[in-house]
């Protein structure tokens, strides 16, 4: 009876040796699911916070060249306008009606120009905010996803205790019987 009661102890002790391991194993791969997650997030939010700085500085630097080029432009012109003017005695007034002509519509074309680039600047910065928002909603989108994920592992572990207290009653029960 004595040792029939001790092979008995032995295999309870060996079968909670091995559901003791099961559940370290479990918790090691959820620790490490847990940190695969965490480094992918933090990995995206940082290529995307790189891009959006990069893509931010090229922009300023695009607009600061293209305001100086407009600057010399209209230097040069009103340096040319000046010279024509004193100029002016000397020429006929066909040739400075012509020249005017000439100025005038260099100014509505640049002017066109300018507008058009001022569109093209708009529609670019709010392709940046749409795209701001959309890695914004997709960086909000993953922090649910991860939140869902630890609701899972934690149901998961409830129904683990759970389970394992059932079998310790059975466990004891069948003790207590034998």
């Amino acid at each position: 009876m004595i040792a029939a009661e001790e092979r008995r102890k032995t295999l309870e002790a060996t079968k909670l040796n091995e559901l003791k391991a099961k559940m370290s194993r479990i918790e090691e791969a959820a620790k490490k699911r847990d940190e695969k997650t965490q480094e992918f997030i933090n990995a995206t939010k940082s290529a995307l916070d790189q891009k959006m700085k990069i893509h931010t500085e090229k922009h300023e630097e695009f607009l600061g060249d293209l305001i100086s080029k407009v600057k010399d432009h209209l230097e040069i012109v009103d340096k040319h306008r000046q010279s024509t003017t004193e100029s002016g005695d000397k020429m006929t007034e066909e040739v400075r009606n012509s020249l005017e002509e000439r100025l005038r519509t260099a100014s509505e074309q640049r002017e066109e120009h300018l507008r058009k680039q001022l569109e093209r600047l708009k529609e670019h910065a709010e392709s940046c905010a749409r795209v701001r928002e959309d890695n914004k909603q997709k960086l909000e989108k993953l922090q649910i996803i991860q939140e869902q994920i630890q609701s899972k592992l934690k149901d998961a572990e409830n129904r683990r205790s759970i389970h394992e207290e059932k079998l310790k009653s059975k466990l004891v029960e069948h003790v207590s019987i034998c």
